[in-house]
């Protein structure tokens, strides 16, 4: 068996980053949204689409599975401007709440952020008790 060029950490690491990353369109365009939308048939990313002869207004995603027509879902044709919408309406909702419920908003963020620091508490532990369990390994 021959040796690997790089350990299996960074190959996953790697992957990792390759799962997210933007590539420009031919034009040089790339998409606030890329790597983030996704089909809600199949599962798969959708592709940003932009040309020279599109205007901003005209970009779109589709399915990376479409392909034309040749692949195995449907087009799920949809206009860049559509996210760009509903996250900019989502945001002024939220801000909207908080400026009307202040003291709820920050009583709902303290007990996510107390949720999140146990989440991340427990699983410090278990690394400790994993390095511990090891530890009599390695050196006996």
């Amino acid at each position: 068996m021959q040796e690997p060029i790089i350990s299996e950490e960074q190959w996953l690491r790697v992957q990792e980053l390759r799962k997210h990353r933007r590539r420009p369109t031919a034009t040089g365009r790339t998409s606030l949204f890329s790597g983030l939308v996704y089909c809600p048939d199949c599962g798969a990313k959708l592709h940003f689409c932009a040309a020279k002869s599109l205007k901003r207004n005209q970009e779109f995603w589709r399915c990376s599975n479409y392909k034309d027509g040749r692949g195995t879902c449907q087009i799920h044709y949809i206009r860049d401007v559509v996210p760009e919408k509903i996250v900019f309406e989502a945001i002024s909702g939220l801000s909207e709440f908080v400026k009307c419920h202040e003291t709820v908003f920050l009583y709902m963020l303290a007990e996510k952020t107390n949720a999140m620091r146990q989440k991340e508490h427990k699983r410090l532990e278990q690394t400790v008790e994993q390095a511990q369990r090891e530890l009599p390994k390695s050196t006996g």
